[in-house]
């Protein structure tokens, strides 16, 4: 995976949160009323948006949308990650390799 870029735009920093090329949605599911299908839900009704890599170890797609086991298996640049899992389960997503991603945003 090629590591991402510092930034998308120069002297747009902010552009790396607001305006991502991709966004990994870490603890994506399709569980009615939880965090992780409200958040790609509105990734999705976003036709201008970001593409969205759903990640779930245990689920092959979410909402239509192929997912991935980890951040590593997305295999392409991951702008921004998004992690909507419980509050007991985010130290073992945050451990990914830093060369693979830039911020990442908990939810």
């Amino acid at each position: 995976m090629q590591p991402a870029p510092h930034f998308l735009s120069p002297g747009r920093p902010l552009d790396i949160f607001f305006a991502p090329r991709t966004i990994a949605l870490i603890g994506a599911t399709e569980s009615q009323g939880s965090v992780g299908r409200s958040v790609m839900e509105n990734l999705l009704h976003n036709p201008a948006g970001p593409r969205v890599f759903p990640v779930s170890p245990k689920r092959s797609q979410v909402l239509g949308v192929p997912a991935y086991p980890s951040i590593a298996g997305v295999g392409q640049v991951v702008y921004l990650a998004v992690i909507v899992t419980p509050a007991v389960t985010v130290h073992k997503v945050t451990l990914f390799p830093s060369d693979q991603l830039e911020p990442a945003y908990i939810s």
